[in-house]
C-alpha cells in the first residue's frame, strides 16, 4: 500500500524564470515578447489582422477589444489557449452563421474537461481556491472555435482549397461537438450492469448517427445555409465521414486540428488557473510546461501534403507534441487525482440519475451542465458535488494499493469507521492510445510513413508511459474523513459499495 505524500512544488517565480514560455492568463503576451521565429508563415502583425475564409480575423494573442465600428459576433478577440494569436468571428460571416444554424452556444455551457479537477489531491496545499475545481473552459470556448480556424488557415495555407471547400472543412470542426451531452465523458465510466451501458452508449456516444441528426434537428436553418453559401447537397455526408471515421485527406486534418486545438485551450488554462488563484505548480505536471513550446503549438504550419496524405515535416516538433499530449492524459485526464468529482459521479451519483431519465437519456444531448447540476443537487440535496473537491467539508486522500483485494479490504474498514469512500479501477478507463501510428512523416524519397514506423523506439517508450497507471497501481481508495453528507447521498453511495464488494 502506498499513501501519496507532499511533493514539493517550485515557487510561480521559478516557473517564470526556468519555464517563459508558460502562457497565465494575466501574462499571455509573453509569447509575443519572446518573437520566436515562425516556422513557415510569417504573422505580420503590424497589419490589422489576418482575413481567413468563414469571417476569421487573426490578430495577436494581446490584440486590444475591437474598436466600436467593428462588427465582430463577439465583444473582443477571443484568445486561444496557448496558441499565438487570438480570432474576431465577424458577426455577419460564414463561422457566426454556423454558430447560430446549429446553435453552437450550447457547447459555450458544457465543460471542455467535464468534471475533471485541476487541483490534484496529491498537492496536499493546506488551502483550496474559491469558485469551482472543475476546468471552466467550454467546448466552444475555445475548442470548437480554434478547431475550426486551424481548419480555415491549414485549407487556405497548405491545401490551397477553394472557398467550397474551406467551408465545409470549417464546418466540420465547428460542430463535431455539437451532440455532446451535459456532464460529457463522466458518463462513460458510468457504474452500471453492461446491458445497460450499451442503451447509454448507443444513446449519447454514437457520433456515426449523432453527425447526420444534427443536420436533422436543424433542417430548416441548415437549408437556409447550404443555399446562402452554395454548400453541395451532400455535405452531411461529407460531414459525417470526416468526423465519424477521420475518412482521407480532410478526416487526418480533423485528427490533427482536434487535437491541437484540444491541447491547447487545456494546457493554457491549466496553467493560467495556477496562477489566477495564486497556486504553486507541482513539479508532477511540470513536464507539461516543459513541452508545451510554441513551437508545437505551430505544428499545423509544418504540415504538408504528399501522395494525398498529411504529413509533418519536422519531426522532433512532432516528437513532442505527441509527448505532450501523453503528458495530459497520464498527468491530468485519466489520472485519478483529477478524476475524484468525475468518478463520484460515474460511480455514485449518475447510477441514481440513470433510474430517473433511462427512458429518454437523448434529453442530455439538448441540456446544459448547469441543467444537470441542477439535476444532481435535488437528486442529492446536496451543492456542488460536482464542482468542487470539498463539497463533503473536508479534503481527500487517495490510496494506490496492489491489488483489488487490498483496495477493498481498506474500503470496508474505512466505511465501518464513517469515512466516506471512492473505490476507483483505472483498468476501467479508457486505454490510452499514444497516435504515433495516426501521424505522418517523409520517408525515403519523400514517401509519408507513419511516426511509429519512422521512430521505433521513441514509439515504443510512448507506449510503455501509456500502459503505466498512476503510481505504478491498477487499483485506487479515495477517503474523506469525517465527511458530511446527506441521507440521500448515503444511500446512493451504500449502494455503489455493494456494486464495488459483489463486482467480479
Amino acid at each position: 500500500m502506498t499513501i501519496l505524500t507532499e511533493k514539493k512544488p517550485m515557487r510561480k517565480t521559478e516557473i517564470l524564470d526556468k519555464y517563459p514560455n508558460i502562457c497565465y492568463k494575466k501574462l499571455a503576451h509573453l509569447q509575443l515578447q519572446r518573437r520566436h521565429k515562425m516556422s513557415e508563415i510569417d504573422f505580420d502583425y503590424a497589419k490589422r489582422g489576418i482575413e481567413l475564409i468563414g469571417g476569421i480575423k487573426i490578430l495577436p494573442a494581446n490584440a486590444p477589444k475591437q474598436n466600436k465600428w467593428q462588427t465582430g459576433l463577439y465583444e473582443h478577440p477571443l484568445p486561444m489557449g496557448m496558441m499565438n494569436f487570438s480570432v474576431l468571428i465577424e458577426r455577419d460571416g460564414f463561422v457566426a452563421d454556423v454558430i447560430r444554424t446549429f446553435q453552437l452556444e450550447r457547447l459555450d455551457h458544457i465543460h471542455q474537461l467535464q468534471s475533471l479537477t485541476y487541483f490534484g489531491i496529491d498537492q496536499m496545499i493546506p488551502r483550496l481556491p474559491g469558485g469551482d475545481h472543475v476546468f471552466p473552459h467550454t467546448r466552444l470556448m475555445p475548442h470548437a472555435i480554434l478547431s475550426g480556424v486551424l481548419r480555415a488557415l491549414i485549407a487556405g495555407y497548405i491545401q490551397k482549397a477553394n472557398p467550397t471547400e474551406t467551408r465545409i472543412a470549417i464546418l466540420e470542426d465547428l460542430i463535431h461537438d455539437v451532440a455532446t451531452c451535459a456532464g460529457g465523458d463522466a458518463w462513460h465510466n458510468i457504474d452500471l450492469p453492461d446491458g445497460e451501458r450499451n442503451l447509454l452508449g448507443r444513446t449519447l456516444f454514437n457520433e456515426d448517427s449523432h453527425i447526420l441528426k444534427v443536420f436533422e434537428w436543424r433542417h430548416h436553418d441548415w437549408r437556409k445555409l447550404k443555399e446562402k453559401y452554395g454548400l453541395p447537397d451532400n455535405t452531411p455526408e461529407l460531414v459525417h465521414r470526416t468526423i465519424s471515421s477521420e475518412h482521407g485527406l480532410n478526416g487526418a486534418i480533423h485528427t490533427f486540428t482536434d487535437t491541437l486545438s484540444y491541447l491547447a485551450g487545456d494546457v493554457g488554462a491549466l496553467v493560467s488557473l495556477y496562477f489566477n488563484a495564486d497556486l504553486q505548480l507541482p513539479k508532477r505536471l511540470l513536464p507539461i510546461t516543459e513541452l508545451a513550446t510554441p513551437d508545437v503549438f505551430n505544428l499545423w504550419q509544418n504540415l504538408a501534403i504528399k501522395c494525398q496524405k498529411i504529413v509533418v515535416k519536422k519531426p522532433d516538433i512532432l516528437s513532442s507534441f505527441l509527448k505532450l499530449r501523453l503528458a495530459m492524459f497520464t498527468e491530468i485526464y485519466n489520472h485519478p487525482d483529477h478524476k475524484v468529482i468525475e468518478m463520484m459521479m460515474a460511480s455514485v451519483v449518475y447510477p441514481q440519475l440513470w433510474k430517473k431519465i433511462r427512458k429518454r437519456p437523448e434529453a442530455l444531448l439538448h441540456q446544459q451542465d448547469d441543467d444537470l447540476s441542477n439535476m444532481i443537487e435535488a437528486e442529492m440535496r446536496m451543492k456542488n458535488i460536482a464542482l468542487r473537491l470539498d463539497a463533503f467539508e473536508t479534503t481527500p486522500l487517495r490510496f494506490a494499493l496492489n491489488t483489488k483485494k487490498d483496495a477493498l479490504k481498506m474500503e470496508r474498514q474505512l466505511a465501518e469507521r464513517g469515512y466516506l469512500t471512492l473505490f476507483i479501477d483505472y483498468g476501467r478507463f479508457k486505454p490510452i492510445k499514444t497516435k504515433s501510428s495516426k501521424y505522418l512523416v517523409e520517408g525515403r524519397g519523400g514517401k509519408p510513413i507513419s511516426f511509429k514506423n519512422a521512430f521505433p523506439e521513441v514509439a515504443r517508450q510512448l507506449e510503455i508511459k501509456a500502459k503505466s497507471p498512476p503510481d505504478g497501481r491498477r487499483f485506487h481508495l479515495v477517503v474523506y474523513e469525517k465527511a458530511k453528507m446527506s441521507a440521500e447521498l448515503r444511500r446512493a453511495w451504500q449502494e455503489a459499495r455493494k456494486r464495488w464488494h459483489s463486482a467480479k
